[in-house]
């Protein structure tokens, strides 16, 4: 497990077929890259589960989860692309911390949902 987290970004990118270079991606560039999926990934889910939970017992659920989504999703998306754009690593602490918030309150969320479908 050790060596998984020690690899370069840009070797996993080789694996998959060496992609990278025909982005133009450098290995800096690459590593801010996958650093902000992995701080902004749980989040998304996060927002997905809650948003799953209260659209459950609707009918014109799937209308509804795209309009819920959208303004939820924004601001990791935006944290994430503005890593990039600056090259610093503060967009992927705060997309990380925006997403360890979520992930801890949407279980709550989803439940209190759920349990309000239950019974209404």
């Amino acid at each position: 497990m050790s060596s998984f987290i020690t690899r370069d970004p840009a070797e996993y990118l080789a694996l998959l077929g060496g992609r990278a270079p025909l982005l133009g991606l450098d290995a800096a560039t690459v590593r801010l890259l996958l650093l902000g999926l992995l701080a902004g990934t749980p989040g998304l889910a996060a927002i997905g589960l809650a948003i799953a939970a209260l659209t459950a017992s609707l009918r014109a659920n799937a209308a509804l989860s795209g309009l819920l989504l959208v303004p939820l999703a924004v601001p990791i998306v935006i944290f994430g692309a503005g890593t990039l754009a600056r090259g610093d690593l503060s967009g992927v602490a705060f997309a990380g911390a925006l997403s360890l918030v979520l992930v801890a309150l949407a279980p709550l969320a989803a439940g209190a949902a759920i349990r309000s479908a239950r019974e209404g």
